[in-house]
């Protein structure tokens, strides 16, 4: 009875696990819309092309599906969105450490001249949806999440 117990609890635990893990099957929006539906809550910037994104972030263009990536800064405003689509899972995670580390260095720069720009900092979202790759730092940062998050379900 214990044996059979216990290999019903580790089925069990197996398949929650294997739930829990598949974020990648959801539906991917079209980044080039949902940066349209975000325009109105950021400042006017236009989205970096493939090779600026390599050659300031270290995003390889071949890792990526689709992607939007803007950065802002003028002593009053500060934004910086990432709107990625990687190749695969593997890439996505890669993206991911990549901003990570922006992000980092973000709050390295920020720290000692602008507080409220290292506060926004420090309040970024970075998620990953199935192989997409949101950074959002922004005033605005969850209203933008809403957008993003509302496009992710109806696309």
């Amino acid at each position: 009875m214990k044996r059979l117990l216990s290999g019903l609890l580790a089925f069990l635990l197996i398949l929650s696990l294997s739930a829990c893990a598949d974020d990648s099957t959801g539906v991917t929006p079209n980044m080039e819309t949902v940066f349209a539906s975000m325009a109105d809550q950021l400042p006017e910037a236009l989205p970096f092309d493939a090779e600026s994104v390599f050659n300031a972030y270290g995003v390889e263009p071949a890792a990526c599906k689709q992607e939007i990536v803007i950065s802002y800064y003028d002593g009053n405003c500060t934004a910086e969105l990432w709107l990625i689509e990687a190749v695969d899972q593997e890439k996505a995670e890669s993206i991911k450490a990549l901003a990570e580390a922006r992000l980092e260095s973000m709050g390295s720069q920020f720290r000692t001249y602008d507080a409220a720009a290292y506060a926004l900092v420090g309040e970024a979202k970075l998620f990953t949806h199935g192989n997409c790759v949101v950074m959002i730092v922004s005033e605005n940062a969850d209203a933008l999440l809403d957008i993003y998050q509302t496009a992710a379900e109806l696309a």
